[in-house]
């Protein structure tokens, strides 16, 4: 189904992609997901045993069922076909210090399966985070990202995000940093 140019075969791409609210219903297979996207993107940068650890907690379906229930988070699943190829994650709360007096909303997560990178899916999740903080008046989008995964640094960048801060984030044992990227929201 490619067209002459690699613009027209994105956007058929695109227009199979469909955006959902993920509901409890949804638990294992964000599980899934969750697991496997988080284990392609950081495996090769730490132990074994710290993967291990995360994987079991964080990407649990008990873990991730009582995130979904959270009144001020919203999970979404962007799907082909009704299967889950990515998926980002919405907070309210906790707001940073530097954006306690702003509207801000925060993406906690968004990954992409490997598999399926190069194919604007990311930017598809990205730009409906985007349009929901709009809609819900806020003024700042902000995230916070492992200071070595340059790939998604330089992602947020293009969607012009900017560094304002760094916060630890604790991955088994291992306390690494991340940096606090921010987007003034028209």
């Amino acid at each position: 189904m490619w067209t002459k140019t690699n613009s027209s075969a994105v956007s058929i791409l695109e227009s199979h992609i469909h955006i959902r609210k993920i509901t409890t219903d949804d638990c294992l297979a964000l599980s899934e997901i969750s697991a496997s996207t988080f284990y392609d993107t950081f495996a090769a940068y730490n132990t074994k045993e710290d993967m291990d650890q995360f994987l079991t907690v964080n990407c649990s379906p008990a873990t991730l069922k009582t995130e979904i229930d959270e009144p001020y988070s919203t999970f979404y699943f962007a799907e082909e076909n009704s299967k889950p190829l990515g998926f980002v994650k919405l907070r309210t709360q906790p707001i940073p210090e530097e954006l306690t007096n702003e509207q801000v909303i925060e993406i906690e997560r968004l990954y992409v399966l490997t598999s399926h990178h190069g194919k604007k899916i990311g930017a598809q999740l990205m730009s409906h985070c985007i349009q929901l903080a709009q809609n819900s008046g806020c003024n700042y989008i902000w995230l916070a990202v492992w200071e070595h995964n340059q790939k998604a640094i330089h992602f947020y960048e293009k969607w012009g995000f900017e560094k304002f801060g760094a916060k630890i984030f604790v991955l088994g044992t291992d306390e690494q940093t991340d940096f606090m990227m921010k987007k003034k929201l028209d």
